[in-house]
């Protein structure tokens, strides 16, 4: 039995405008700002000194791995902004669908296999 979807567009649930407007939302906002605030504390402080302790080669990749993380988390932080302001009324939906391919995570690509690496300096 086939049904009449000339009423489907009226009834449609629009998802995301209902998600974004949520409690939940906000969790994960904050949430994913953290991640990014973490991240930066970690690259900045104790990371930056850790790496002081690898070869060249460790070295090499963790400013590298380093660079993609903080490039990623910047386009999550860019995302959940955006989504928020769309939600507050901040930016018209059709505004942000314009600017859409400003923030593209595949621009990125993956990381490339990382040869081992001895450390000069254990941790304690």
């Amino acid at each position: 039995m086939m049904r009449d979807m000339r009423n489907t567009a009226s009834s449609t649930v629009d998802f995301f405008a209902r998600f974004s407007s949520s409690e939940q939302f906000e969790r994960v906002f904050k949430q994913g700002m953290s991640l990014v605030e973490e991240t930066a504390n970690y690259l900045d402080g104790e990371g930056r000194g850790d790496s002081r302790a690898l070869d060249r080669s460790g070295a090499i990749a963790y400013a590298t791995e380093s660079m993609r993380l903080t490039t990623r988390l910047m386009q999550l932080a860019s995302w959940l902004l955006l989504q928020r302001a769309i939600a507050t009324g901040e930016v018209k939906p059709d505004d942000a669908t314009r600017q859409k391919s400003r923030v593209s995570l595949s621009d990125i690509g993956e990381g490339a296999p990382i040869a081992p690496y001895r450390r000069s300096v254990k941790f304690n």
